[in-house]
């Protein structure tokens, strides 16, 4: 059953996912997700 370890499911690849995010710079990310919501918050006129 060993083989069963080296295909690539759903679980494992979401699990490298979020090692992929955990290793990108926080705050450039939370910089991203800020930015994009001063963007809306903007076009809709409410700053």
């Amino acid at each position: 059953m060993l083989w069963l370890k080296n295909q690539p499911t759903p679980a494992t690849m979401l699990g490298q996912t979020m090692r992929f995010f955990d290793g990108m710079d926080r705050k450039l990310f939370v910089g991203a997700f800020l930015l994009s919501w001063y963007v809306a918050y903007k076009s809709m006129g409410l700053l």
